[in-house]
């Protein structure tokens, strides 16, 4: 406790030298020294009226508090007089008017700093300060924290450190542009007379007792706990007289503030003749974690919820006035928290309106599968895929009938994993449509909420943009303006918020942090920095873990500790930033010191926990059955599993289906632990494998039939090798596919080789296995282009490695001529050419820079290309990309800063710097604006000696002026002689550097988007926006860092150049008939056989749905069937299967015979049609209609080469059928400028088309 309780209570009426006096000041004095001598135990120094005087209150600060009060001292100071505040340089600034103080002579007053400047060098760990006077509120700008509210409950640990910890606070009677009343009646109404201040006759009314009203009374127990805090003293301060003087208009509002000496302590008075009530603090242990760690906050942990109250009350607004609400924000940002423990507790507790309040969905792989829990739970009808009599509208009709004064909410959370975990692409279109078919029609009573990081929100934007259903009668432009509409942004928190996530759930614990600047130096390490909540949390939970290890440790030793979190435990834990992944780490090496196989299994079960589409990092749900491995491994991975759940960086749960999975934590995990980056990065290929890979061994597990192994799958030789490996990562349905696919193809081969045994006797045996071996390699490398090649889109590499396997396949050696490869493989080959025709977009590379490419320029006749880098070399360039005057030729000297060609690529401007010895620039580098001759190569300096160097330059828009930049943004204006001119005089707007954007001639559009994982490092992806086109194409570019871009006079190429110096040439001519020449007069049918005329039962073997469409061939030796199912299949004219071709999820829409019945075509609601080669039953090509649009008809044209396609727009789309030979033409006729003009291509690869016609 402690040694005294003193007091200094001053009190001043009698005010002279032109001041007013007051009335009840020395009462309030008076009588509150005889409530402290006589019920509190106080000593009391008294200074009334005469005796206050200015010289007295100096000696008193100065020498009589310092010599008298001690460290185990407590202090109350009480002032009651006049009080004055005047502007000063930081608000207002507060005096105390001393009895002898002269009216207007701020030298006769005591400035209000200066006493807590000296009541701030007492030794004393208590001090409470009450100021009764005008304007006392002054005393604020002295101070820096604000208090936290009384808890309802002071348990004895609280009480305890209330007493040990430092208190320093002052409560104001009026603010500080308040007059606080001398004289007013309270109590008015029941007639008493006041003789003291309202202030006063509250605090003396307080300190007898009145305000320990905390907790109320209760079973016969009188109301309090025998404490009176100075915050509750505050409150009750405050209720009394801020009301009652606002009623009658003469509002005054107390205050209290903390002074700089403060910690957690609380000044405490004991309620006279109170009994001290004061139960102990409930017993902590793992349920009682004030913290989630890497979890979100649920709704039932509102109450642990803190720092977003003004945000949820945002949110809250903003739910009720949007139908769609998209709550955005960083990784860690706490959006999910937000809507969970913030918004819906608010809804529930809603009094003016009903709110029905589905269970949170999060989507997952099959978020229908999700949304239909989220119904079965509320007991509302299901939704069923594709009708319409099932679907979420018609489900929330039932629901309003029933509801008919409520609103529903419905939550998607993380719905970043429409993206990352569906992969099911018809399944996201459903789940969109049932979305936007739901708010179309109930947009008065239906409110949908989503959580999405902001680094998936174009991509899941635009995923509901496309799925849009065909009866939503709006544009793309509304929908968009609706989404943007319905953003809501998450903010990161202030340090004030930062501060109650941090303190708030320790109170609610009776706990505190261990000193209290560890408060601030966790706010210090996360202010600022997005996404760092998870990561504090977790830091935070660890903390609280620690101190039970504590705490079991002393009650093992029969000893109580205090209830604190420690900063010694926060420095173990390596801080906020390293807590998270320093566990894993601690976890992941204990493991591997207790066995080194642990360091395998670790990686391989981690890293399927990684999704890799969608574009940055997140964390992947794995189901407990794809963790099951085979022998011994299956026990370690069943120990990693526990270990890293118990440490929380894993969190078990259900789906939907009742299955059980396992998952990070939080993305945090996935995007910060360095260890699992580097694996990420190291065995990302076998990860994109494995992604393949578990599918179809799940499918094959599940049906159990040959058909579904990879026994012809490129990918199988690879497999077969992991799978003999030491780092064998297959799990144990993974490693069984394997293994029988594998034997399914030892034994096709074996059957093959069979039938050509009896040739190979015939041969000489070491012959015949030569020729073997030279055709398998041969085909092997024609499988290798192949999968270069589609590797490669849409490079040229893609073009140079098609042809490649082309003619290798053309071109097949006569010795080889009795082992000649599978027809398949042409078809396989042909397939690849026609994909790469319709996917290859790069046209030509010129390639002669060494430095890099900052200029780049187009003639209008686009006869010319020119280009500049920073090292002065200028090039020139034919439209074919042959060099013209047969070499590049040096300009500038120096460092070339910028440059800007003239419209008509004649004249080049450029802006270089002079180099010292070393090739550097410096201070005293001479920066010259140069004009360049392109026909005659020689330069006409305009401007030498501009001092600086980050200069830029541009020609005007009729090339006639040129403007100038320098490092501060002047821009200086000149005519082609060097002279300078007026800003009027330049045509158009001068454009320095290359945009982030630029357009072309027709209207197409051209982003450069920064790399979002590296963005300092690269920017190298290429977007365009053709207006003529449904969707954006993304190309990424192979440039590490894009400097310039330039569409082509009539927009069809764009022209980029960066870094590498490299110039790529970018064709976007469509691949459709578009010359009316061209286009088919009178277009082929296939026959269609009447449904009516046939039992459909016949082909039930093949469709388990209803029959579309049945079609024969020209020949009728064939017959085609299509079926809801998605399957069409061929049959004999017996009806006896002879195909099954799969692949449309939505149900095939049409079949096609070309006239000579050797292909059939297929189409379906997924916007591509295939063609297939109907005697080896291979698919030969893939047309794509584009995004929004449906194919609903096909067509040949009479003569076969053409097919038509009938959208949904009702627009005819028309696409050449070309052989294998016609590829190799049009494959040729794309590269043909780059092998002949390239000074780089290889000589094989520059004779690849020398034998193929133009």
């Amino acid at each position: 406790m402690f040694s005294r309780n003193l007091a200094f209570i001053i009190g001043i009426n009698n005010y002279t030298n032109g001041i007013s006096s007051l009335n009840t000041a020395v009462n309030d004095a008076k009588k509150l020294v005889e409530i402290l001598r006589t019920k509190h135990d106080y000593e009391v120094w008294e200074c009334l009226d005469e005796v206050a005087t200015l010289s007295n209150f100096h000696k008193f600060l100065s020498h009589t508090l310092p010599e008298q009060v001690t460290k185990n001292d407590r202090l109350f100071f009480y002032f009651a007089g006049h009080g004055v505040a005047l502007n000063g340089d930081d608000g207002p600034a507060g005096y105390l008017i001393p009895q002898d103080a002269k009216l207007g002579d701020t030298n006769s007053y005591l400035p209000m700093i200066k006493l807590h400047d000296a009541l701030s060098q007492l030794p004393c760990r208590h001090f409470l300060g009450i100021l009764d006077c005008c304007f006392a509120g002054a005393f604020k700008w002295s101070s820096t924290r604000d208090l936290l509210t009384s808890p309802e409950v002071i348990h004895q640990e609280r009480y305890d450190r209330f007493i040990t910890d430092p208190a320093w606070q002052i409560i104001t009677s009026s603010a500080s542009d308040q007059k606080a009343l001398d004289n007013f009646y309270l109590d008015s109404e029941r007639g008493q007379v006041g003789n003291h201040s309202p202030f006063a006759a509250a605090l003396l009314e307080a300190l007898e007792g009145a305000a320990d009203i905390i907790p109320p009374a209760t079973n016969g127990k009188p109301a309090g706990d025998g404490v009176i805090t100075a915050t509750e003293l505050y409150l009750y301060l405050r209720d009394r007289v801020e009301i009652p003087t606002e009623k009658c208009r003469l509002r005054q509002t107390p205050g209290i503030w903390c002074l700089n000496k403060h910690d957690k302590g609380e000044y405490i008075f004991l309620s006279p003749g109170h009994e001290l009530n004061l139960p102990p603090a409930p017993p902590l242990d793992l349920s009682q974690n004030p913290y989630r760690g890497l979890k979100s906050f649920d709704e039932k942990h509102s109450s642990l919820f803190f720092g977003r109250t003004l945000l949820v009350e945002k949110l809250d607004y903003f739910v009720k006035a949007n139908p769609l609400t998209v709550v955005l924000g960083a990784s860690g940002s706490g959006k999910s928290s937000l809507v969970k423990a913030g918004l819906i507790p608010k809804l529930r507790q809603d009094n003016t309106e009903k709110w029905c309040i589905l269970p949170p969905i999060r989507p997952g792989e099959t978020p229908l599968q999700g949304l239909n829990k989220a119904l079965r739970d509320a007991q509302l009808p299901e939704v069923a895929a594709q009708n319409p009599q099932h679907n979420l509208a018609m489900t929330i009709d039932v629901w309003e009938k029933n509801n008919p004064n409520s609103k529903l909410l419905l939550f998607i959370d993380q719905s970043e994993e429409i993206i990352t975990l569906c992969q099911n692409l018809d399944e996201r279109q459903e789940f969109f449509q049932q979305i936007l078919t739901a708010i179309n029609g109930h947009r008065d009573k239906l409110r949908v909420v989503l959580t999405l990081r902001s680094d998936f929100e174009p991509q899941v934007r635009d995923a509901g943009l496309k799925f849009i259903p065909t009866d939503y009668n709006l544009g793309n432009t509304v929908l968009k303006n609706r989404w943007h509409r319905g953003r809501f942004i998450v903010p990161g928190m202030t340090r004030g918020e930062l501060k109650e996530v941090i303190e708030k759930p320790t109170q609610a614990r009776v706990m505190y942090f261990q000193p209290h600047d560890l408060v601030e130096e966790l706010i210090e390490e996360v202010a600022d920095m997005p996404g760092t909540l998870p990561l504090l949390s977790f830091a935070l939970s660890e903390l609280y873990l620690k101190y039970l290890t504590r705490q079991r440790e002393a009650q093992y030793r029969g000893i109580t500790i205090d209830r604190a979190l420690r900063k010694a435990d926060y420095i173990e834990l390596g801080g906020v930033m390293r807590s998270l992944t320093q566990r894993a780490d601690e976890e992941y090496q204990a493991l591997v010191n207790q066995n080194p196989a642990y360091d395998q299994v670790i990686r391989h079960v981690m890293l399927r926990m990684v999704a890799l589409t969608g574009g940055e990092l997140a964390r992947r749900r794995v189901p407990l059955s794809e963790l099951e491995y085979p022998g011994e491994k299956n026990g370690l991975v069943k120990e990693v599993i526990e270990r890293f759940t118990n440490a929380r960086l894993l969190v078990k749960g259900e789906d939907t289906d009742g299955d059980l999975y396992v998952e990070p934590a939080h993305d945090a995990l996935v995007r910060g632990w360095q260890r699992l980056l580097e694996w990420k990065l190291h065995d990302e290929e076998n990860l994109l494998l494995q992604r393949r890979l578990t599918p179809a061994a799940v499918e094959w597990n599940s049906q159990q039939q040959a058909k579904f192994l990879w026994h012809a799958n490129p990918r199988l030789d690879l497999l077969k090798k992991v799978l003999n490996s030491d780092d064998n990562w297959l799990n144990q349905v993974e490693a069984e596919f394997v293994r029988r696919s594998v034997g399914r193809k030892s034994f096709n081969t074996r059957r093959n080789w069979g039938v050509a045994i009896a040739v190979m006797l015939g041969l000489g045996t070491g012959l015949v296995f030569s020729l073997i071996g030279q055709r398998d390699a041969l085909i092997g490398q024609i499988k290798a282009d192949r999968q270069a090649a589609e590797g490669n889109l849409p490079h040229l590499e893609a073009s140079l490695a098609s042809l490649r396997a082309a003619k290798s396949l053309k071109d097949w050696p006569g010795y080889l001529s009795l082992f000649k490869p599978d027809s398949k493989l042409k078809i396989q080959v042909t397939k690849t050419l026609h994909k790469v025709a319709y996917g290859v977009r790069e046209r030509n590379r010129l390639e002669k820079h060494q430095g890099t490419v900052i200029g780049l320029g187009i003639s209008p006749d686009h006869s010319r290309i020119a280009s500049v880098d920073t090292t002065g070399l200028i090039c020139l360039w034919d439209r074919s990309g042959k060099l013209l005057n047969h070499d590049c030729f040096q300009g500038p000297e120096g460092w070339v800063l910028s440059v800007s060609f003239n419209p008509d690529v004649s004249s080049l401007a450029t802006i270089t710097a002079s180099v010292d010895s070393d090739g550097g620039m410096g201070a005293d580098s001479i920066v010259t604006l140069g004009l360049w001759d392109l026909e005659t190569q020689q330069q006409v300096e305009l401007n030498q000696g501009l001092r600086g160097w980050a200069w830029e330059v541009s020609f005007s828009k009729d090339g006639e002026q040129l403007a100038s930049k320098d490092g501060s943004d002047r821009v200086s204006w000149w005519n082609l002689l060097g002279e300078q001119i007026s800003e009027n005089q330049f045509k158009g707007e001068p454009q320095f550097s290359m945009l982030d954007k630029i357009y072309s001639s027709d209207g197409k559009t051209a982003t450069f988007p920064e790399h979002k994982r590296f963005p300092s490092s690269y920017k190298n992806t290429l977007v365009l926006d053709n207006p003529s086109e449904p969707s954006d194409i993304t190309i990424e570019t192979n440039h590490t860092w894009i400097e310039i871009a330039v569409f082509s006079p009539d927009g069809q190429q764009l022209i980029t150049a960066g870094r590498d110096g490299i110039i790529r040439i970018w064709d976007f001519k469509a691949n459709e008939v578009t010359d009316p020449s061209d286009t088919p007069k009178v277009s082929y049918s296939s026959d269609e056989v009447s449904l009516d005329s046939l039992d459909t039962t016949l082909f039930s073997g093949c469709h388990s749905r209803i029959i579309d469409q049945v079609i024969s061939s020209p020949n009728r030796k064939l017959v085609a069937t299509s079926a809801t199912d998605g399957n069409v299949c061929l049959w004999d004219s017996d009806y006896n299967e002879l195909a099954k071709f799969k692949g449309y999820a939505n149900g095939a829409m049409d079949v096609r015979f070309s006239p000579d019945g050797k292909l059939l075509a297929t189409a379906g609601l997924d916007r591509i049609a295939k063609l297939w080669d109907v005697e080896t039953k291979e698919q030969v090509a893939e047309f794509n209609a584009q995004e929004k649009y449906r194919v609903l008809d096909l067509n040949f044209s009479r003569d076969g080469k053409q097919l038509a396609m009938v959208d949904n727009d009702q627009i005819v789309r028309l696409w050449k059928i070309e052989s294998f030979d016609d590829l190799m033409v049009r494959g040729c006729n794309w590269v043909r400028d780059y092998l002949e003009n390239n000074p780089n291509i290889e000589e094989s690869d520059r004779h690849l088309c020398d034998n193929v016609n133009k």
